[in-house]
């Protein structure tokens, strides 16, 4: 679906159109990776309180 828009804009001559929808795809991508990279480290603390509070609670028993 992305290729056909590259070839038109090339078409129309306008790389400088083409360069700023790649810098915009790379920008997103870039958002989405922390987005994600922050996800990941959420759990991982909530994995690990839940864990350790098991682990107390196994414990305290």
């Amino acid at each position: 679906m992305y290729l056909g828009n590259i070839s038109l804009f090339f078409k129309e001559g306008s790389i400088e159109k083409i360069l700023a929808d790649f810098e915009n795809i790379y920008k997103n991508y870039k958002k989405q990776e922390r987005w994600q990279h922050e996800l990941r480290r959420e759990a991982d603390m909530r994995l690990s309180k839940e864990t350790w509070g098991n682990i107390d609670n196994m414990i305290e028993k």
